[in-house]
C-alpha cells in the first residue's frame, strides 16, 4: 500500500536532526522538531501532503472542536493548516514537557477528530492512514533535544 506509513526515524536538517515518518510513496509525511527561535524553543509536530487548498481544509478544521495526536489533545485554534500551493500543512505547537511526556508513548499516532459532536464531514476528511509508533518516542526524543537554528 503506497500510502502506508514507514517506521520514525531520525532526519539530519543542517546541524541538528528531526522525528520523521513518510508514506511509501513519499507523498505524507509526519514530522516532529524543535526550532532555537530568538524568543526561545519552538516546538513542533506537523503533517503535509500534496495538495493546495488550505481555506477549505481551515473550514474543516475548525467545524470540529478538538484532535488527537500522540497522546496529545489539540484544539481548533491551535491546528494550522497552511499551503505553499504544493503541499497542505498541519502543525501544532508541543508543550515544552512533551520530550518527557513521550519517552514511553505507544498510543495511536493518527491525527483525528476527537469531538464527538463534529459534524461527518469533518469526521471522514480527517481519515489519515495510521502512522506506526515504532521508533516514535525515540526519534522525537532526540529531536526535541536537538534543536534546528531557525
Amino acid at each position: 500500500d503506497p500510502s502506508r506509513f514507514m517506521p520514525w526515524h531520525i532526519a539530519p536538517r543542517g546541524t541538528a536532526v528531526v522525528a520523521r515518518s513518510h508514506s511509501h510513496d513519499g507523498s505524507m509525511v509526519a514530522q516532529v522538531a524543535c526550532f532555537r527561535r530568538k524568543n526561545g524553543l519552538e516546538r513542533k509536530f506537523a503533517f503535509w501532503f500534496k495538495g493546495d487548498d488550505a481555506d477549505v481544509w481551515r473550514d474543516v478544521a475548525s467545524s470540529s472542536r478538538s484532535f488527537s495526536f500522540a497522546g496529545l489533545n489539540i484544539t481548533s485554534n491551535q491546528l494550522k493548516v497552511e499551503t505553499d500551493k504544493k503541499h497542505l500543512y498541519f502543525s501544532v505547537d508541543l508543550p515544552p514537557d512533551y520530550e518527557r511526556r513521550v519517552a514511553n508513548f505507544r498510543g495511536d499516532l493518527r491525527l483525528a477528530v476527537s469531538d464527538e459532536d463534529a459534524p461527518m464531514v469533518a469526521v471522514r476528511s480527517f481519515q489519515f492512514p495510521h502512522i506506526p509508533s515504532d521508533g516514535f518516542a525515540a526519534s522525537a526524543s532526540i529531536a526535541l533535544r536537538n534543536c534546528l537554528n531557525a
